[in-house]
């Protein structure tokens, strides 16, 4: 990660993202373009975070698009 500076693009996961701060060896870095739009949920209903249809997509189709090839140590 010696590379990896402040300020610095890097591609992962088929997106482009800038390098916000680095911290004991680790990376704060957000996406150069939006990825994606998406509702909270796919009802209008009262629903909780946990219930939630865009926490389901973060936490599934969305993270498996990163895996061990793609983290920097």
């Amino acid at each position: 990660m010696e590379d990896i500076k402040i300020g610095s693009s890097l591609s992962f996961g088929g997106y482009n993202w800038r390098v916000l701060d680095m911290q004991n060896n680790t990376a704060l870095i957000i996406t150069e373009d939006i990825i994606d739009q998406r509702a909270y949920h796919d009802a209008y209903k009262e629903i909780t975070w946990a219930e939630c249809a865009l926490r389901k997509y973060l936490n599934g189709e969305f993270y498996e698009k990163f895996n061990a090839t793609h983290i920097f140590r």
